[in-house]
């Protein structure tokens, strides 16, 4: 017999995402199927239990949309990185085409607060650029994938932030050290770890939420300059920044 509950697609690979999942599983398990997407650039994602996964994106906006019309799904929850650009765009666009619901969960920007040294810029290339400007030892905080923006700075040093080794295990840097796990780190532990090597510039992503700010907090009461990247300019839409908003959501689903 057909299953005739409706498929939710969640688009994740964030922590917040996978307790979305869990959190759906345990409410709505009997009355929607539950789909988790991962993109796969995460060599061992944590994943919740009792739900499909599927893990290598959809290959691009065409990709996703075959899958939403093959599949059947019945709505969307994007529950991405906030700076999960393309796959934000191609879920907005897809949905907008076929009429699918779609849910954006966005957590809460970070905004500068007393004791603060922020300078706000609008994309890597430029945090790279001002670097040099406001130190010469330096905490990236932005992943992986534009590391090599920075490559130029030969005579600053960088402490680099991942949550897996790179291929290879090394950077294209001349000075660095790498700090390589996923762990979320206290305030005490991420004032330590910038004393250890003496940081004295903060490049990070508008990220938001409470989970990973203990970096800024740490850069604050150190008088620490933070290059501080924005997110990409909202699409509109439905949005929920906590899973209350989400049930209330998903309920004119079922």
């Amino acid at each position: 017999m057909k299953d005739r509950r409706k498929k939710v697609l969640v688009l994740g690979g964030t922590g917040e995402a996978r307790a979305i999942v869990e959190g759906m599983r345990d409410v709505y398990g009997d009355k929607l199927t539950l789909v988790y997407s991962l993109a796969g650039v995460t060599r061992s994602p944590e994943v919740p239990e009792g739900v499909e996964v599927m893990t290598g994106g959809f290959g691009g906006k065409e990709g996703f949309e075959a899958y939403i019309r093959e599949a059947e799904v019945s709505a969307v929850i994007n529950a991405t990185h906030p700076f999960a650009a393309t796959m934000t765009r191609n879920a907005y666009d897809v949905s907008n085409s076929l009429g699918v619901p779609l849910l954006r969960v966005e957590r809460e920007v970070w905004e500068p607060e007393e004791g603060d040294e922020w300078s706000e810029v609008q994309d890597v290339e430029s945090a790279s650029f001002y670097v040099p400007r406001f130190g010469k030892r330096c905490m990236l905080a932005l992943g992986g994938r534009h590391i090599h923006l920075f490559s130029k700075w030969t005579r600053v040093f960088f402490l680099v932030r991942l949550v897996e080794l790179p291929d290879g295990g090394v950077l294209p840097l001349e000075s660095y050290a790498m700090r390589v796990d996923k762990d979320v780190l206290s305030v005490e532990e991420e004032k330590g770890l910038m004393e250890e090597h003496e940081i004295d510039v903060l490049v990070v992503r508008n990220s938001g939420g409470a989970t990973t700010a203990s970096k800024l907090l740490a850069a604050r009461e150190k008088g620490i300059s933070v290059i501080m990247l924005q997110r990409p300019p909202s699409l509109g839409g439905d949005t929920a920044q906590n899973f209350e908003e989400l049930k209330e959501w998903c309920a004119g689903i079922i």
